[in-house]
């Protein structure tokens, strides 16, 4: 009994995965150059971020030894 559902199921979900995986067009080159450069700042403000949260944290460390 347990074989004869998990095959339902995994039918089911294959017939789910091809209903829905249909051919797309491709993006224009422009998009796709703006989304690369907007997920390029992004990483650029997240590593900038991530540098002053480590410097912060250094300094703080440092202030607490000194005392």
């Amino acid at each position: 009994m347990k074989k004869i559902v998990m095959v339902a199921a995994v039918a089911a979900a294959s017939l789910s995965l091809a209903a829905c995986g249909g051919k797309k067009d491709a993006a224009p080159a422009a998009d796709a150059s703006a989304t690369a450069d907007a997920a390029t700042d992004a990483a650029s403000a997240a590593a900038t971020d991530a540098a002053a949260a480590t410097d912060a944290a250094a300094a703080s460390t440092d202030a607490a030894a000194a005392k």
